[in-house]
């Protein structure tokens, strides 16, 4: 009795690391055009980030981390080095393209301490400068 389990199953592997590398790649392109799509303007004032973009972008962004860092583990666990080596790039284009075109852009930056003035401090009201300290 001949089984031909193996190579039906070999095959379905393959297919599962082409899907996953395409949908990685379209999630990769779909953040950017979000990005695009929020910040291309011609002649005119920046417009105003919404939530609902915002929410596209997280929703979006982290999808296609997910699903490039499942190529990743499939490939690894499946010994396919040159899978590996597809998911381990598109791993690496995504979180570039994910931290590059975020939305809002300043995302990743922190706020500035505030600029409180301390106990010990008295106010200026001089509008020359002329007090002491500065």
């Amino acid at each position: 009795m001949v089984t031909t389990k193996a190579p039906e199953r070999a095959h379905l592997w393959r297919w599962l690391h082409g899907v996953l590398l395409v949908t990685g790649m379209f999630l990769c392109l779909w953040v950017f055009f979000i990005h695009l799509e929020v910040y291309l303007v011609f002649l005119g004032a920046q417009p105003e980030v919404t939530d609902a973009a915002v929410t596209r972008y997280e929703w979006v962004a982290g999808s296609a981390v997910l699903v490039a860092s499942v190529g990743v583990v499939v490939a690894l666990f499946r010994g396919r080095w040159k899978a590996l080596v597809a998911h381990t790039v598109l791993l690496a284009v995504t979180a570039g393209v994910v931290a590059f075109f975020a939305v809002p852009t300043d995302r990743w930056e922190r706020e500035p301490p505030p600029n409180d003035p301390g106990p010990g401090d008295t106010p200026c009201y001089s509008g020359s400068n002329d007090c002491v300290g500065g």
